[in-house]
């Protein structure tokens, strides 16, 4: 399995594994030495190296999602973004731990857009209330807690939950909301890094995912019917 996590990349998702990289280890590097910034090099590299897996529909993906998640879980609980470390906590339970377990995941087939499902309606009425009801959620939970960041932070996370819940329902929509969620990150941990209570290698990271949802749009299974497979 490990041997072929590697195997068949797109080109394009070789060129932006590099590109993010080459960038998470020069910013930690940029930095004074601390444990605390390899930390955080660690888990960014295992998570976009996660993401990067899930596009090329690699097993491996669960693995380094789960390590990663629960790296970031940690990094979000100390820089007092609590919903971003929840949200890590869900993506393990959702996206990680299915992965590894189940024996039928790597099937494609069943994957189609909100449009091309059973019901239409239900997806396009149920996803913003999911998303609605997580941001309240998450935002009078920082409220009462007095977090820093109490809207940036929520509305990341509950987009992330979104995106989650669609992606474990094999909605390929879910890349749309995944790369806006990105973006949402990335300003979360910018604003987190200009407050002093993270390093920018997050930020950068985040940034890198945006660009790895952009190649999902033209070289993954999740939109390129004919890559689609039954494993």
């Amino acid at each position: 399995m490990l041997v072929d996590a590697f195997k068949n990349w797109s080109k394009y998702s070789y060129m932006s594994f590099m590109l993010g990289a080459g960038l998470i280890i020069g910013q930690t590097l940029a930095f004074k030495f601390e444990w605390s910034h390899i930390f955080t090099m660690v888990a960014s590299l295992l998570g976009y190296l996660s993401v990067t897996l899930i596009v090329n529909n690699k097993r491996l993906n669960g693995w380094a999602g789960l390590i990663s998640a629960a790296m970031f879980f940690y990094i979000g609980i100390k820089a007092g973004n609590p919903a971003d470390a929840i949200l890590n906590a869900a993506f393990i339970v959702m996206l990680d731990l299915p992965v590894i377990l189940s024996k039928k995941w790597g099937d494609t087939s069943k994957v189609r857009k909100i449009n091309e499902s059973k019901n239409p309606l239900f997806w396009w009425i149920i996803t913003p209330l999911i998303f609605i009801i997580i941001f309240l959620l998450f935002y009078f939970m920082e409220i009462r807690l007095q977090t820093p960041r109490p809207v940036i932070d929520s509305l990341a996370a509950s987009l992330g939950l979104t995106a989650s819940i669609l992606t474990v329902a094999q909605i390929s929509d879910s890349f749309y909301i995944w790369a806006i969620q990105n973006v949402m990150q990335a300003i979360l941990w910018g604003i987190t890094f200009i407050q002093g209570d993270a390093t920018m290698i997050m930020m950068v990271m985040y940034i890198m995912y945006t660009l790895n949802s952009a190649v999902s749009f033209i070289d993954s299974p999740w939109f390129v019917k004919e890559m689609r497979n039954v494993k």
